[in-house]
């Protein structure tokens, strides 16, 4: 069984628990864009050197000419966004999934916005920045074991 956060807890099946611990889970080891890499590498970069953080401010990516929340880190470290975006009143409020954000993450693949999104929700649900890139981690690699399995069986 996958081994959680402390605080974070999930629901799900012991057959999907039991089949991410027999297939190779590690999401990690997968061939990311080129922009998703280095984003991701950012944002595991932002948690590590500030892992006690916690964000407790509105979700935005980019306030007084400098990054905010841990994807705006990420994106400002990767070259992605900049001061300049604060002007992007919208986007720079809104979740990374959202279709505001469409043109940052051009080439990114679904994986990858997924993992952000989950890292920026557990952020904005108060979590810690490293237990946030944990979490995301985690649940990327069971969701990771349940498309495995799932392909097995048809």
């Amino acid at each position: 069984m996958p081994v959680l956060p402390e605080g974070l807890t999930t629901n799900m099946p012991a057959d999907l628990h039991r089949s991410s611990t027999l297939a190779n889970t590690d999401w990690k080891t997968k061939t990311m864009s080129e922009n998703g890499a280095k984003v991701i590498a950012s944002v595991r970069e932002v948690a590590a050197e500030r892992p006690d953080h916690v964000f407790g401010e509105m979700r935005v990516y980019v306030y007084a000419d400098e990054p905010r929340c841990l994807v705006g880190h990420g994106l400002w470290r990767a070259g992605l966004i900049d001061r300049k975006f604060i002007k992007r009143r919208i986007a720079n409020g809104a979740s990374i999934t959202s279709f505001e954000m469409r043109d940052v993450l051009k080439g990114f693949d679904q994986d990858e916005i997924d993992w952000l999104a989950i890292v920026q929700d557990q952020q904005d649900l108060r979590h810690t920045w490293s237990k946030s890139v944990e979490w995301a981690d985690q649940v990327m690699s069971v969701l990771r074991a349940a498309v495995s399995v799932t392909s097995a069986n048809f």
